[in-house]
């Protein structure tokens, strides 16, 4: 009897009913796979209880319009975003340190925020931001 590995789809003949994977190579590759998961999913988890714990100033609560905002630029280790989407290395006390520089605000005040107080690196005055931004062509 045959059937497709769980990893790599390749037939292969089963030995025994609890066998999913064509090797042993597939086998490990999906455990990493299922653990990268597993700690993406507690990251994710601990940025929710911040936001339901933290609502914006201007009212908004709901989780999936709050933004982390660091308060400090300068003392920004990673981006809260990019360190659950790699996950490989990921620590959750490392980003519950770093989620401790943030403050949780909607979406429309964090735009709002960066046009009124542009990142250091971005030295333009506001009204050249947006007069470049008006003058880009309409689609």
């Amino acid at each position: 009897m045959t059937d497709a590995c769980l990893w790599c789809e390749a037939e292969f003949e089963i030995s025994r009913p609890d066998k999913y994977f064509c090797s042993q190579k597939c086998c490990k590759s999906a455990g990493k796979w299922r653990a990268r998961i597993s700690r993406q999913n507690g990251a994710r988890v601990v940025v929710l209880e911040y936001k339901l714990a933290h609502p914006c100033l201007c009212g908004e609560a709901e989780p999936v319009c709050l933004d982390l905002h660091h308060k400090d630029p300068a003392h920004k280790n990673f981006e809260i975003s990019k360190m659950i989407s790699s996950a490989w290395h990921l620590k959750i006390s490392e980003l519950k340190q770093e989620i401790e520089k943030c403050e949780c605000v909607c979406a429309n005040c964090h735009r709002k925020h960066h046009v009124v107080n542009p990142p250091p690196q971005n030295k333009k005055t506001r009204e050249e931001r947006l007069l470049k931004i008006l003058s880009r062509p309409v689609r």
